[in-house]
């Protein structure tokens, strides 16, 4: 739907101004209901409606420290495993922070490392032992950082290898656009993605003081005392006359109200990247 250009033209033509009205609500429980209601700012008419962004922010933004810390005593040439970790099933994500490696020989040691199926590094040899920082490095479901060692030519060898991080679970959202007490549309379940908190999801609804819309909203899955924050973008309309313009403007373009918000599976990580 070409709602942005609907919006650059009631702009352009001064039928309306920019708004955005934000709501939040923190210490959300689990399966519980909440509802705010949008309506025009006083001293206008009308607000147009056109996209909706939110985020979620869960009660401990640290995550679940995890660590996997491990021996390899080998003298094979084949590579073996010295540390190695998988994130598990949605809705889980990892932020890598660390990698480490030692070796009883380095000289005779040889490393690779591997992160989503991608080698960063192979037949490695260092001389002392080795950490490496990682900023802001998330994987996603299923994805595998895997930290090998093997001997460069038969020598026995010990290494220890580690892999540390943050994880964090996802937060399931259901959500209803409602006007005069009814529901638009079947319930849309979502979780937040990094598209649906910067981009938003289009939709196209027209509140007024007489038929304003309300946001339904409740969590399915994750913890409480959860904070999810809303922002509605529209136009505010002063007068009756540019509303009945932007309408016929709307039809133009074969758009009618649709309060039907495509919020649709679409699934919201509780980090901020």
């Amino acid at each position: 739907m070409p709602y942005n250009q609907i919006v650059n033209e009631i702009l352009a033509r001064e039928l309306g101004a920019q708004s955005i009205v934000q709501f939040e609500r923190t210490g959300v429980v689990l399966d519980t209901k909440y509802l705010n209601k949008v309506e025009p700012p006083a001293g206008y008419e009308a607000l147009v409606v056109y996209r909706i962004t939110a985020s979620a922010l869960p009660s401990d933004r640290r995550g679940i420290p995890t660590v996997d810390v491990r021996r390899l005593a080998t003298s094979a040439t084949t590579y073996g495993t010295a540390a190695t970790y998988t994130v598990g099933a949605d809705p889980r994500r990892f932020e890598l922070q660390e990698i480490s490696l030692n070796s009883d020989n380095f000289s005779k040691t040889n490393w690779r490392l591997t992160i989503r199926g991608t080698v960063i590094f192979e037949d490695l040899v260092l001389l002392s032992p080795l950490t490496l920082p990682f900023r802001n490095d998330y994987l996603a479901p299923a994805e595998v950082v895997l930290l090998e060692a093997a001997s460069t030519d038969g020598t026995a060898i010990i290494v220890n290898g580690s892999i540390s991080g943050r994880l964090f679970t996802d937060y399931d959202w259901q959500v209803w656009l409602t006007k005069r007490g009814a529901r638009i549309d079947e319930s849309h379940t979502f979780y937040l993605t990094d598209d649906v908190i910067g981009a938003g999801i289009n939709t196209w609804a027209y509140a007024t003081k007489s038929s304003p819309l309300r946001v339904e909203y409740s969590k399915l899955y994750g913890s409480a005392s959860d904070r999810i924050a809303f922002n509605i973008w529209a136009t505010k309309v002063a007068t009756v006359p540019d509303f009945n313009e932007i309408k016929r403007l709307a039809l133009n373009y074969n758009v009618k109200e649709e309060l039907a918000v495509p919020i649709v599976q679409a699934r919201v990580p509780t980090y901020s990247r």
